[in-house]
């Protein structure tokens, strides 16, 4: 049997750094996921594939909560999204103002789930990306590894094969009520989740946008994607994020050949947001294409001038000396 195979407990944390080893150094790390399969569309088995880069995104209260999309992470505390996913947190409607949930997302490693407050959404004009500042809320892990996408601000070509992922709600294993609601129980947050991929080549651009389907940028796939899935991560031949879902097909409708609309992420590069990843990581609001190449992977922004670190004020530092450089920087 596989248990807790379409469902985890997850445990936030209210400081992720209570109990840990102080000599855990954060080791932030780039990832890059090739496209292996023909096109078609498939159910993942290996749910920690992706290494916490993949996240589900949840709106949750003290009853109930749903798997409602999914983000993918670019740089430590800040992930993409598909706008439409939170629009409704953007824009509240009267049931959410009610209900008032807690919005977050979660990644799922082989040291198990990670959980992440979302502390601010900034919507990217013309486009239906949005941009996640994320405070991280679960135990530090032991080898302190945070592995994100790399990104790239290359142009696939017509033809060329990407692979979308993405999670979306599932009551195989676990009963939920019609919505997919899932119950919280004794405080935990339990949900039924599974991972898809949808695999096939780029058949049309559309770079001036498509009207509202999707906005801005975008490139259009031969591949099927299912409701759940919108904002996960595209990839190109060479395992880079090239964007994310915004407009999936139905499944049920087609061979699996789609299409599918994946919006170019380049809108989001130069958003400034104030991230939120551990107290005094990042010096303030930044934007994703002046960090620095270890905090935030881009192929291609050669001929944009790059910071660095030490002039961002973002240092390395070791978990025994965290309490005084945090002292230190908020001194500052």
């Amino acid at each position: 049997m596989r248990e807790n195979f379409h469902h985890f407990l997850g445990q936030f944390v209210r400081n992720p750094l209570d109990g840990a080893d102080p000599d855990t150094k954060i080791n932030i790390e780039q990832g890059v996921f090739v496209p292996t399969d023909p096109p078609g569309v498939y159910r993942i088995d290996n749910m920690v594939h992706y290494d916490g880069v993949l996240l589900s995104v949840h709106f949750a209260t003290g009853s109930w909560n749903t798997v409602e999309g999914s983000a993918v992470m670019v740089a430590p505390g800040i992930a993409l999204a598909a706008a439409h996913v939170i629009q409704h947190i953007i824009e509240p409607t009267p049931e959410i103002m009610v209900s008032k949930p807690d919005i977050f997302c979660t990644g799922l490693t082989s040291s198990g789930p990670r959980n992440w407050f979302i502390r601010g959404i900034t919507k990217v004009n013309c486009s239906d990306l949005a941009v996640l500042s994320l405070d991280y809320a679960s135990p530090m892990p032991p080898d302190g590894r945070f592995v994100q996408a790399t990104m790239t601000t290359r142009l696939p070509k017509i033809g060329e094969q990407v692979m979308i992922v993405g999670f979306r709600s599932s009551d195989e294993n676990l009963p939920a009520e019609e919505g997919i609601y899932f119950p919280v129980e004794d405080g935990h947050i339990k949900y039924g989740a599974e991972v898809r991929i949808g695999v096939g080549e780029i058949t049309q651009y559309h770079l001036d946008g498509r009207g509202s389907m999707p906005p801005g940028p975008a490139i259009e796939i031969a591949c099927s994607t299912v409701g759940g899935m919108s904002g996960g991560p595209a990839f190109d031949q060479n395992g880079m994020l090239v964007g994310i879902l915004s407009v999936s097909p139905n499944l049920a409708d087609d061979d699996g050949r789609g299409p599918s609309q994946v919006s170019l992420l380049m809108p989001a590069l130069v958003q400034t947001i104030t991230p939120s990843f551990l107290p005094n990581f990042y010096p303030g609001p930044i934007r994703l294409l002046d960090l620095p190449s270890d905090l935030c992977g881009i192929h291609g922004r050669d001929a944009t001038r790059s910071a660095t670190a030490s002039e961002l004020g973002i240092i390395r530092v070791e978990m025994r000396d965290w309490p005084e450089f945090v002292r230190r920087r908020a001194a500052h």
